[in-house]
């Protein structure tokens, strides 16, 4: 399903794009905006899409769009992505977090499968296992097409108003099934949008099904490309935007930077990902992290 962005905070800022989920690609923000023009209706964005299940959060000029409903079933699942509780971030017209996106043009083909996995989606991905798997080969391709299997059949959201900012919390059972394991994350978008601070929690329900040593996990923020990243001293991640607007990640667990791609548009751009990682056995295990404004040029 393709969710209009709508990359507006309070101050009006925005680049009419769309949001990269689930087969979307920015699209032509002329188009989008003509459209937007002959809207007689002129209501805001919904902060929740009851049918759909996305969330969305402004404050200031920052902007956050989280998926948190279940993929779609059967044959409608043909070109869905797994990736529940991934979430795109933006401050003004600028990009921070997005997802890989998709490939539409031909000449990108061979990148469908890839980034359609969990691992191509800024979420958590549990024992290197995509939340649903695609048929991908055989005669169940031929017969039923690239559709999802498995994975992901119930999401519990909340969202609500505090003195610190609006926090959306989410849980998908997308990995109790093969691992007995429940993946739950929380984002609380502050007040003046100058700071997204994140948990994301792995709660065994029983005994994790895995290797005696545990199962491992990474949680994945693909940058956008006209980001530039550096690490601190520290070893904190600064990242400045186009504009010369600069914000810093931090993590309570230590970070990798790796490679990544975006297709938001009918051309590939090479980027890169900020990587968590760690191992959950029998008892809960949680991450937080944040990014925070810290000045412009």
């Amino acid at each position: 399903m393709t969710v209009w962005r709508q990359w507006c905070g309070s101050s009006g800022t925005c680049d009419a794009a769309l949001a990269l989920f689930n087969g979307g690609l920015e699209c032509d923000p002329r188009m989008i905006n003509g459209l937007l023009a002959r809207d007689e209706v002129r209501g805001l964005p919904f902060g929740y899409a009851r049918h759909s299940g996305y969330q969305r959060i402004t404050a200031g000029r920052a902007l956050v769009v989280m998926d948190c409903g279940a993929p779609p079933p059967g044959p409608f699942s043909a070109e869905a992505h797994a990736g529940c509780l991934a979430f795109e971030f933006s401050t003004g017209t600028h990009r921070i977090v997005v997802n890989c996106g998709a490939a539409k043009d031909t000449r990108q083909s061979k990148w469908d499968n890839a980034l359609r996995v969990t691992a191509a989606h800024s979420t958590l991905t549990l024992a290197d296992t995509s939340q649903s798997a695609i048929i991908t080969t055989g005669w169940a391709r031929e017969l039923l097409g690239p559709r999802l299997s498995g994975g992901v059949s119930a999401v519990e959201t909340s969202r609500v108003e505090t003195t610190q900012g609006w926090t959306l919390t989410a849980a998908h059972d997308g990995y109790l099934a093969t691992f007995g394991v429940q993946h739950e994350r929380q984002l609380t978008l502050s007040i003046q949008g100058t700071s997204l601070t994140g948990i994301d929690r792995l709660v065994p329900k029983g005994r994790p099904r895995g290797p005696g040593g545990g199962l491992p996990f990474v949680i994945r923020f693909h940058i956008h490309p006209d980001v530039r990243m550096s690490a601190s001293q520290g070893g904190d991640i600064l990242l400045k935007l186009p504009n010369g607007e600069g914000w810093r990640f931090r993590a309570q667990a230590s970070i990798a930077t790796e490679e990544s791609v975006y297709l938001g548009t009918e051309t590939l751009r090479r980027t890169e990902q900020l990587v968590l990682s760690g191992t959950v056995k029998d008892t809960p295990v949680e991450i937080g992290w944040v990014f925070e404004q810290i000045g412009r040029e």
